[in-house]
């Protein structure tokens, strides 16, 4: 990157965007995996709050119960990001493959230019016949005279 800006060369948009897709599908499995914990804690603690009711500890159910309640919701803010983070992927991946083909379109225009140039080269350089026969001519002169 230093390198780049030390060599005025511009870095590569796809390369970045490539980079950035990757960043937030890492971030999402990570966020899936914190959210299947959170559930798994919740389930563990409605489990030890069933424990404690069939033991008649009324207090001790209810506190694993808000426990268990506060799990949930960390697990929902876990979806809820999650979802944000699917909707900036989906808008990334959708930039990159603008990116890539507003490249194309480019290169295309390119090519088209140069065929077009190679078009007009050949036209500048097409000799007509009676222009091809004065040149031959002129050519068998030359021959003559050295």
């Amino acid at each position: 990157m230093l390198m780049n800006w030390i060599t005025w060369k511009r870095s590569n948009p796809i390369h970045g965007l490539q980079k950035a897709i990757d960043l937030l599908n890492k971030t999402v499995e990570r966020i899936e995996q914190e959210e299947k914990f959170h559930l798994e804690k919740a389930a563990m603690y409605f489990e030890i709050a069933k424990q404690y009711h069939r033991a008649n500890n009324k207090r001790g159910a209810l506190s694993y119960i808000k426990l268990k309640v506060k799990m949930e919701e960390t697990a929902q803010h876990c979806r809820d990001f999650q979802l944000l983070l699917h909707k900036e992927l989906m808008l990334t991946e959708h930039r990159k493959k603008k990116v890539i083909s507003d490249e194309l379109v480019k290169k295309e225009l390119i090519c088209a230019e140069r065929v077009e140039k190679k078009k007009k080269l050949i036209e500048a350089l097409r000799l007509e016949p009676t222009h091809v026969f004065i040149c031959f001519c002129s050519f068998l002169i030359m021959l003559t005279f050295i």
